[in-house]
């Protein structure tokens, strides 16, 4: 094998096994990562050495973090589309593997958001990765998590060659992960009397489609924890003054707080060119109660390689952006947090990353899917079902204002139904924040 060797090591009751792989890059280590918080043994752990008796060699002819559209194959095996080297094929002979599928590259390239890095031309009227321009698009996996199934494929051939291996328990899990994003308070002088926020009868009797009263008592009543998400200014047809605001945001997050669920921030249409504004968090801090280090984009403007340093800078630990706006599915192919990829640093960033799955606006807007509820319900339901197969998160955004109003009258059934059906399927529960101590514990981070 021509080139410098990376073998990725695995103890195995004193003996050492290794993955063999033509390469010496940043990239294979970051996934090395990535697989040590994923796959769990008693026996083994993965690292890199410069042993040459390979458990599992992975025939890699070039190097394929070129950074262009010179990709490998990407062809089907066993009813999976992977990254190879000609047809893909894997041989075990005497409990050793060899394979021309690179299970590495494939992790990598969907992960990290590879295809949106080379692409930087690629962007809508409001500078976004579109979802149908995307390589998942292309190949008709947009709503399957072919991360989860490459590492569910390589922990079986680790078990082929008579070797114990498993995927942690927290990954095998499935959870909801239920946020709402506060582009609005209100559309009524009244919702700012504390009387007025505390009666339901009389909030029955003046319609406020942006009452996030009502998400607090579908919560409190169903027994949920979610994740609810302020602005910290106007801007773009949004948001609202802090300050002449305070009070309000300060009694909902009380009531927010005082039913188990978590406030963050959602950080303005134009982070991307501004950064986020410290001293107008801080003051949302003070009035939240806490100075928050979880949110999302406005407007699901985000971007795989500027988003990240921001929200590093910032001190934002858990980010929820990570989905398209125009299609639901599976933008990093995984359905499991992770930390992302520094693309300009070739490191991994401090920030966690909780794919989101589905946005309501998405399935409604005749701009997007376009779907009639019947219908949205239903592509909800197929991703859940995903999730519940192979575990990790199902992240689901629905604003405080598609109630009641317009066209969401006809949607309020599909948001609870959605509700009862994870309960029904055994999800749990958490908060954002929550995966710190889930997932970060169990890989002694």
């Amino acid at each position: 094998m021509n080139g410098t060797i990376i073998k990725m090591l695995i103890t195995l009751l004193g003996v050492q096994f290794l993955i063999s792989v033509l390469s010496n890059s940043p990239e294979d280590r970051y996934i090395e990562q990535f697989l040590n918080y994923v796959i769990e043994s008693d026996d083994f752990s993965i690292g890199f050495t410069g042993d040459s008796n390979a458990l599992i060699t992975i025939s890699r002819p070039r190097n394929p973090y070129s950074y262009d559209l010179n990709l490998p194959l990407f062809k089907e095996f066993e009813g999976l589309k992977v990254f190879c080297y000609g047809d893909p094929n894997i041989c075990v002979k005497d409990k050793k593997i060899r394979t021309n599928i690179d299970f590495l590259f494939s992790i990598f390239f969907f992960l990290s958001g590879y295809y949106e890095h080379i692409n930087p031309h690629i962007r809508d009227g409001h500078g976004r990765f579109p979802g149908i321009a995307s390589f998942q698009t292309l190949h008709n996996i947009v709503e399957i998590p072919v991360v989860n199934q490459y590492v569910s494929l390589l922990v079986n051939l680790i078990r082929k060659a008579d070797n114990h291996a498993e995927i942690r328990e927290q990954y095998r899990k499935p959870y909801f992960s239920l946020t709402h994003d506060i582009d609005h308070l209100s559309s009524s002088m009244f919702t700012r009397v504390k009387e007025f926020q505390k009666n339901k009868r009389l909030r029955k009797l003046i319609k406020n489609h942006f009452d996030v009263n009502r998400l607090i008592d579908f919560e409190k009543d169903l027994g949920i924890n979610s994740s609810y998400y302020f602005m910290l200014s106007k801007n773009c047809g949004a948001g609202y003054n802090l300050s002449t605001n305070s009070k309000l945001i300060s009694e909902l997050a009380d009531s927010i707080k005082s039913i188990g669920c978590n406030t963050g921030v959602h950080y303005s249409y134009w982070t991307l060119e501004k950064s986020i504004d410290k001293g107008l968090l801080m003051k949302l801090g003070t009035i939240l109660g806490e100075t928050p280090k979880n949110g999302r984009h406005h407007f699901l403007r985000f971007d795989v390689d500027r988003s990240y340093r921001i929200l590093d800078d910032t001190g934002i630990l858990v980010d929820t952006s990570g989905g398209y706006a125009d299609m639901i599915g599976f933008r990093f192919g995984t359905s499991w947090p992770f930390r992302p990829f520094d693309f300009a640093n070739k490191c991994v960033h401090k920030v966690w990353e909780i794919p989101l799955l589905v946005m309501d606006i998405t399935l409604s807007s005749s701009t997007y899917m376009n779907l009639r509820p019947e219908e949205g319900f239903e592509r909800i339901a197929k991703l859940m079902s995903e999730v519940n197969a192979c575990g990790g998160i199902f992240c689901l955004l629905w604003h405080n204002s598609s109630f009641e109003y317009g066209e969401w009258k006809d949607w309020e059934w599909v948001y609870l139904k959605t509700l009862e059906k994870a309960k029904q399927s055994g999800y749990n529960f958490i908060r954002d924040v929550d995966i710190l101590k889930i997932f970060e514990d169990c890989n002694g981070q």
